[in-house]
């Protein structure tokens, strides 16, 4: 007698949301699996960024290992300085290895119309990663 199997990804997330509101030098930040929700907005300049974004890196990595079927990751930000740049380099980072075991990601990289500067950091971390990214001016 042979039996057969069928395996299927069940997605389904038991993690907790991972929510911190906006503060002057903080941005608001939103890692929701069962609402498909994904956001980083406002302004970063956290007076410890390893402190502030070392907790969202560890979160996502529990994520990939469960992704939902299509993640839409946004940055909405205004502002930030060169520390909060470099740990969205390792979330983006984070976020590749999704992309390349297989998962379906997109990078949502809002600016505003006169903000060419935020543009271009979004083209260089575009250039970067070989993950899609979508601009948007707002």
């Amino acid at each position: 007698m042979v039996y057969f199997f069928t395996f299927r990804r069940i997605y389904h997330h038991r993690m907790n949301p991972f929510l911190i509101e906006a503060t002057e030098n903080k941005p608001t930040v939103v890692l929701d699996a069962k609402q498909s929700k994904f956001e980083l907005s406002g302004r970063s300049f956290p007076p410890d960024s390893a402190d502030f974004y070392e907790p969202i890196i560890d979160w996502l990595n529990q994520y990939i290992l469960q992704a939902n079927p299509h993640t839409s990751f946004d940055f909405k930000l205004e502002y930030f300085n060169s520390s909060s740049q470099k740990y969205f380099f390792k979330l983006l980072t984070t976020l590749q290895q999704l992309h390349q075991s297989g998962g379906n990601i997109e990078i949502n990289w809002h600016y505003k119309s006169d903000d060419d500067d935020l543009k271009a950091i979004g083209e260089e971390f575009e250039s970067f990663f070989d993950i899609p990214f979508r601009f948007t001016e707002y």
